[in-house]
């Protein structure tokens, strides 16, 4: 009996929280790019930014040494875009055991990224996976909050609901961090326009 009880506490230890419900740091989005470790063993890695309009390749972040010679890659789609007014691509390039690996779909960079192992890893994947859930006020006060445990990685964020009249829901936002499936839950109205 006292190893049964011992058990459950163990069971139900594991999959506790590991640390409290934490307001989210406000982060530049490559500010998280070198917390991130690779699944692999990678040599050397870079994430770029393509300008499709200006054929231009921005390097954001590297990392590690460069191998061999890496060529001009022009996209035309990737996990992440933006740029606006023009267009423009992310994309990582990795090198392991000599071999080049062009990394632009989602699917890609999740297993690159493997294990969530970080709150800003849990960020990207966030931002990949889940671009329309925000956590910045009209006001732009950061009111996101977080918290880790073994499992999963837990965001409180904001999500456009409707335009006019102006709704915005306040999401559960759970990761994985091995698997990186999402589920949402909706808490509560954030904010609604008076007609």
């Amino acid at each position: 009996m006292k190893q049964l009880i011992l058990g459950l506490l163990s069971i139900i230890a594991t999959n506790s929280c590991e640390t409290e419900i934490k307001p989210l740091p406000e982060f530049w989005y490559e500010e998280l790019l070198p917390k991130i470790i690779p699944n692999d063993n990678i040599n050397y890695w870079e994430y770029r930014n393509y300008d499709y309009i200006d054929s231009i390749t921005e390097i954001k972040f590297k990392k590690g040494v460069k191998s061999i010679t890496i060529p001009k890659i022009e996209l035309n789609s990737s996990f992440r875009e933006g740029c606006h007014p023009t267009i423009c691509f992310d994309y990582i390039v990795a090198i392991r055991n000599g071999n080049l690996y062009i990394i632009d779909e989602t699917c890609e960079v999740l297993d690159f990224i493997g294990k969530i192992d970080n709150l800003e890893e849990g960020l990207l994947v966030k931002y990949i996976i889940a671009p329309e859930y925000y956590s910045i006020n009209d006001e732009g006060e950061e009111i996101g909050l977080y918290y880790l445990n073994k499992k999963e990685i837990i965001f409180f964020l904001l999500k456009d609901e409707r335009e006019y009249p102006k709704k915005i829901g306040q999401y559960k936002l759970s990761i994985n961090r091995r698997t990186h499936e999402v589920v949402v839950t909706r808490i509560k109205t954030y904010y609604e326009d008076d007609l």
